[in-house]
């Protein structure tokens, strides 16, 4: 005998003579189950076996899975024509970003790199020429204060000339110059961003590493100042 909806106002399969409508139990999963059990407006619907609901409250072309290889729609019913749309219960939206939420990260973002920049800031020549043996630089390299600069070179030679490979001069503005195997030079990447100056010690550590990766073949008289 063909079961009977438990929708409030939905009359199919109660007419023996009518052609019957397909019906689908509840689903056995506790969760989904229970989203059945709130999209469907009637109160204390029976919560058993045989508690089903039919194919009517389902739209066209409703999405199937496959249950012990019978298909049943995948979600809860949604098409309740007979009742008022005022008491048909409607799902919470789901969440999605709104651009607050993405200026609140973007700000605590931006928050993150400020603490960051103040960390690894270098405020003076005097707080970097003392901050110089607290950083991790390159084994390759050792340095020494003048009375108005630091100076920090590569412990080894151009071919045996006696002229360091590499030497970095930061003056007591912090501005800077840079030398290959006793030829000026400029450092591109800071020089694109228009960094004459160090502000951090970031911008230290990325002048020593293109000095240490230079070629020769790129040695430049650029004026960087």
């Amino acid at each position: 005998m063909p079961r009977k909806c438990c929708v409030t106002g939905c009359n199919s399969n109660y007419d023996s003579v009518k052609d019957k409508t397909t019906t689908f139990r509840l689903p056995r999963d506790p969760v989904e189950r229970l989203r059945w059990i709130k999209a469907i407006p009637r109160e204390n619907i029976p919560d058993k076996h045989d508690t089903v609901v039919c194919a009517k409250h389902f739209p066209p072309n409703f999405q199937v899975i496959k249950v012990k290889g019978r298909e049943r729609p995948r979600d809860p019913p949604s098409v309740f024509e007979q009742i008022p749309k005022s008491l048909v219960p409607t799902p919470p939206p789901e969440k999605r970003t709104t651009t607050k939420s993405k200026s609140s990260v973007r700000s605590i973002k931006e928050d993150e790199f400020s603490k960051f920049e103040e960390l690894y800031k270098i405020d003076s020549f005097e707080n970097f020429c003392n901050s110089l043996s607290l950083e991790k630089l390159n084994d390759s390299v050792v340095y020494y204060n003048c009375l108005n600069s630091c100076c920090i070179q590569s412990k080894e030679h151009e071919n045996n000339t006696g002229i360091n490979k590499f030497c970095l001069i930061v003056f007591n503005d912090l501005s800077y110059e840079a030398y290959h195997a006793g030829v000026r030079c400029t450092i591109v990447s800071l020089v694109k961003n228009r960094i004459h100056k160090f502000k951090c010690w970031s911008q230290v550590h990325e002048a020593l590493r293109y000095l240490i990766s230079f070629e020769k073949s790129e040695k430049k008289t650029v004026l960087i100042q």
